[in-house]
């Protein structure tokens, strides 16, 4: 049997050939892997996936709907119900007892569908954002999905990403990764591909190795895939891994200290509303009865359900508009954001790079047509053709754009394919509008050694084999490449950049030369070495490549100032271009609001002046990764709620540090994506602002469903505490108060988590991140409206026991009053602000279907003889349904009355 066949036979064998591929020359790992340079065949790669099954880990335990169904009682709150249910029993109030267990079973299984409903869907945002990389197969470069790779699969990794595989390295160029998830170093490692060590060697020491769970933080790599999924170093501890990840989001945390307060209050109250019992010589089993009506009355039973279907209804809305939220507290921290510190490409503009200038030094400015990557353009001089020779001239730079290039672009049946980085492809689309074609030159010139782009160094470099020599291409930044020149108009060079960059265009400047004293063996060369050769070049001139602004980035930030949001570009590009893509987009008009990361570095350490110029910048160029982060501490520092986007590896700390960290669905690299809270599926600034909608609409209602429950609440803690203070039987049994709580007032709060917030909402300055939910706007209507319920219903009880209604009628037509009302309450609680008649009756249709539904359960309830004796409940009257719907429209009344009085002046003061 082979080595290659030994593989493929028990997992025994195959866990421990993995362990030896650090062991193994490159030539033996291909042998042994049945492969071969060239990639494997299609059909071969998914007979082996047949074998080892998906490249992927156990997942993270998951919550399941029985585990979700007891969390519903760790509640302190909840323990206080089940305590009243407890006394309930113990002074043989079984009904209520009974009701009490019952209401708090049904409203623990709606709590627990609807975490384990949000739970799913997270579950399935995490497998929409699939992970795909760069193989070889069939000695043809393709995209699949990382989950599809295979043992012997040939792989290419860059800079940002994360490392799927185990895999062998074949070639490593400047190759630094980062295996802390694996083995708790922190420093990076350097990594090549031509050693080999012991079978024994540590982790940390098999150089030649790349494991899964690393991340590329800088460099290029070609492995062959050594192991997949449970058959990698991460896979043997993938168990211990496979835990449940439970993060409290800022919102819950809030939510739990405000039911801890709850639950202060209602011992609170029953502590003074028991004493004046006492005092009054009321029987201990009355005080017992009150004591589990007011815990009852008190605590919101309904809020956590109700706040789990508001962000998920947060989370699906912002699906719709391509926002992917991965953690929840990104729904109401998005709404509170003050400040955007954006990404220029692909997220304000278009990222269909496109070269529209070619300056070539001594024969001027060239035009070239076309659009995007069609490619239908050619060459122009002053409108009309060019000649023979500058055609020539123009054919010499693309060679360059194209032989240093790690772009792919191809012709296909339905058009074109490519893929790579975004210049690149512009380059080869250039290239092939002057009839030349990638794979052709490097028949001609083949590649010796590549010097890949980085951030850092802001070029690339290939040398190539040029008849007996060796020829070098470069291109990059223009001040870079230029000083590699020694071009005798190197002035006018730089002066013609600038008269480019302050176009608006992105100049790329490339340059070629022979160097003679190159050992062309690859093995042989460095980048260390093949840098230091990169002088004496000749500059064959500069492209100007345009990236079109985004038509619907202009009113995305038009909305963003009338938001209150101030939004800042972040870029690496030239000041002249960045400020010209700032004035088309409206976000800056003169030079004084742009600086560079230069500029910049001479005031980090000066936090004063660094705030005067975080006020009035408005555009940060050339700016380097770690300024990123700077920037963004900068503003926290102010006390701004600081939102940034970003796609690279360099981005990762500026998104971790941010409050909101936003990376792209389409151009991110997968650290990007790990480090961020949310996901642009489309990449558009646009739908950053269509999430901080919807991020502000998710708080609003959460306030609604608040105001709500805690304004009925109170109204039934006056009525509770008047008739204890003038010693009138106990208003309502705690079964009629979970009733009204969860069965009828239940399904509002719900209801309200679905509605719809009007665009005004981005016409408001931002909230600010510390204010609390029950903030004074909110203090003030609660006591408006439910003092008044209250009151009304007090005074409604007594007025009949009065009149001589015996205790069990009083109380049935005060328990129809407390439906009418909290049905009606409802309605206000739609807006803290707009007048119930300024709204659309019937934008939220759930919530007039719940208030229908909440009135037929409780009529329901009066002719059915089992609820009618659990709630001692009888069948009423027509006049006496007229006289609770009049008194119940008083509710409606006051509060509109408040709004109308009151709102107006006091927003403007808090907004103050």
């Amino acid at each position: 049997m082979c080595e290659s066949e030994s593989l493929l036979t028990g997992n025994e064998t195959r866990k421990k050939h993995l362990k030896l591929w650090h062991a193994l020359t490159i030539e033996e790992s291909i042998k042994a892997l049945d492969s071969q340079f060239k990639g494997l065949l299609q059909k071969e790669a998914e007979a082996r996936l047949q074998v080892y099954g998906p490249n992927v880990l156990p997942k993270s335990k998951r919550l399941g709907l029985f585990r979700a169904y007891l969390r519903q009682f760790k509640s302190p709150l909840m323990y206080m119900l089940l305590i009243a249910a407890g006394i309930s029993f113990g002074i043989q109030q079984f009904s209520d007892g009974l009701f009490i267990v019952c209401v708090l079973q049904l409203n623990s299984i709606i709590g627990a569908v609807q975490e384990w409903k949000s739970d799913l869907q997270a579950e399935e945002l995490d497998e929409a954002l699939l992970s795909f990389v760069t193989v070889f197969r069939e000695g043809i470069k393709k995209r699949i999905i990382a989950s599809e790779l295979v043992p012997g699969d040939i792989v290419f990794l860059e800079s940002g990403d994360y490392v799927p595989v185990d895999a062998r390295l074949l070639e490593a160029c400047e190759l630094l990764v980062d295996e802390s998830t694996l083995t708790g170093e922190s420093v990076p490692i350097r990594k090549s591909s031509h050693e080999i060590f012991p079978k024994d060697a540590f982790l940390t020491e098999r150089k030649n190795m790349l494991f899964a769970g690393s991340v590329m933080l800088s460099g290029r790599a070609k492995a062959l895939v050594a192991g997949t999924g449970l058959y990698t170093e991460i896979g043997a501890i993938a168990s211990a891994l496979a835990r449940e990840s439970e993060t409290e989001t800022p919102l819950l945390i809030k939510m739990r200290q405000f039911t801890k307060r709850i639950g202060f209050f209602t011992l609170l109250a029953i502590t003074v509303i028991g004493a004046i019992q006492i005092l009054q010589g009321n029987d201990i089993k009355d005080v017992f009865l009150i004591a589990v009506a007011l815990a009852v009355s008190i605590i919101p039973e309904g809020l956590p359900v109700a706040l789990t279907v508001a962000l998920s209804v947060a989370r699906h809305r912002m699906g719709k508009h391509n926002v992917i939220v991965r953690t929840l507290s990104a729904i109401e921290g998005l709404g509170a954001t003050t400040f955007i510190a954006s990404d220029k490409t692909g997220t304000l503009t278009c990222n269909k790079l496109t070269v529209k200038l070619i300056y070539i030094p001594e024969h001027g400015l060239f035009e070239i047509g076309g659009e995007g990557y069609k490619v239908n353009g050619c060459a122009q001089k002053e409108g009309g053709p060019v000649s023979e020779e500058s055609l020539g001239i123009l054919q010499k730079l693309a060679i360059t754009g194209a032989l240093c290039n790690e772009g792919v672009f191809k012709e296909t049946s339905s058009g074109y394919s490519y893929f790579g980085d975004t210049v690149d492809v512009s380059l080869l689309v250039l290239a092939s509008k002057l009839g030349l074609n990638k794979e052709t030159l490097h028949s001609y010139f083949p590649e010796i050694f590549l010097v890949p782009y980085e951030p850092s160094r802001k070029f690339s470099a290939s040398y190539n084999k040029d008849g007996g020599g060796v020829s070098v291409h470069v291109k990059g930044a223009a001040e870079i490449i230029l000083s590699m020149c020694e071009n005798a108009n190197k002035k006018d060079l730089r002066e013609q950049s600038e008269v480019l960059a302050k176009k608006g265009y992105r100049v790329i400047a490339l340059a070629t030369g022979h160097i003679k004293d190159v050992d062309i063996e690859k093995s042989h060369l460095s980048i260390e070495g093949t840098i230091e050769k990169l002088q004496d070049l000749e500059c064959l001139g500069f492209v100007g490549i345009i990236d079109p602004v985004r038509e619907d980035s202009i009113d995305a930030i038009e909305s963003c100032k009338k938001a209150g949001i101030q939004v800042a570009m972040i870029t690496g590009d030239h000041p002249a271009t960045a400020l010209t893509i700032a004035r088309k987009l409206g976000m800056a008009t003169t030079a004084e609001e742009v600086i560079t990361g230069k500029d910049l570095t001479k005031f980090e350490a000066d936090p004063l002046e660094m705030a005067r110029l975080l006020r009035e910048k408005k555009v940060f160029s050339r700016v380097l990764p770690m300024q990123k982060l700077i920037i963004v501490d900068a503003l926290k520092k102010l006390g701004h709620f600081v939102t940034v986007t970003g796609d690279g590896v360099n981005d990762a700390p500026a998104l971790h540090e941010a409050n909101i960290g936003i990376s792209m669905g389409k151009e991110g690299t997968d650290v990007a994506r790990k480090a961020s809270d949310i996901i642009l599926i489309d990449d558009k600034f646009s739908s950053i602002v269509s999430g901080i909608f919807e991020g502000r609409a998710a708080y609003d209602n959460t306030r609604k469903v608040i105001f709500l429950l805690l304004s009925t609440g109170f109204a039934e803690i006056i009525l509770f505490f008047a008739t204890s203070l003038f010693n009138l039987p106990i208003p309502l049994f705690a079964a009629q108060l979970l009733w009204l709580n969860l069965v009828t007032n239940g399904i509002q709060d719900i209801a309200l988590a679905f509605e719809k917030s009007d665009k005004s909402l981005l016409n408001k300055q931002p909230r600010a991140p510390q204010e609390p939910i029950f903030n004074r706007l909110m203090i003030e209507q609660t006591v408006t409206s439910g003092g008044f319920m209250g009151c009304i219903a007090f005074f409604l009880f007594w007025i009949v026991l009065k009149l001589g209604w015996s205790e069990s009628d009083a109380r049935n037509i005060l328990f129809l009053l407390m439906v009418v009302f909290e049905n009606l309450h409802a309605l206000n609680s739609r807006s803290e602000e707009k007048r119930l008649l300024s709204l659309n009756f019937f934008s939220n249709p759930f919530l007039i279907v719940s208030i229908i539904i909440a009135h037929g359960v409780h009529i329901i309830a009066m002719y059915t003889p089992v609820l009618r004796d659990v709630l001692k409940l009888q069948p009423i009257s027509l006049m006496d349904w007229l006289m609770t719907l009049i008194i119940g429209v008083g509710v409606i009344v006051v509060a509109e009355s408040y709004k109308y009085f009151r709102v107006p002046s006091l927003t403007d003061t808090l907004k103050k």
